[in-house]
């Protein structure tokens, strides 16, 4: 009767400690996963980051074009001006 006692006392011990261990190995599971995720996540902080320099480099490159244009045209209203006064 004392090992039936026994027994029945130990058996949910065993059981809790097995089922720490399980909640270990999925708690580091998890973590691996949580930390993956932050490497993809910092990887595509630093696309993002990249993209956005290379917005402002072609934004840079289109202002100058726009200016080189401006002036152009400016060049050409004086030229048509010139030409009008002459006629």
């Amino acid at each position: 009767m004392r090992k039936l006692i026994l027994i029945t006392i130990f058996i949910p011990i065993i059981t809790i400690g097995q089922s720490k261990k399980e909640l270990k190995e999925l708690i580091v599971l998890k973590s691996d996963s949580i930390e993956i995720l932050i490497k993809k996540l910092d990887n595509n902080i630093r696309k993002v980051d990249d993209l956005d320099n290379e917005i402002k480099v072609l934004k840079n490159n289109i202002n100058s074009q726009l200016k080189i244009i401006e002036d152009k045209n400016d060049k050409v209203l004086h030229l048509n001006n010139n030409i009008t006064e002459l006629q």
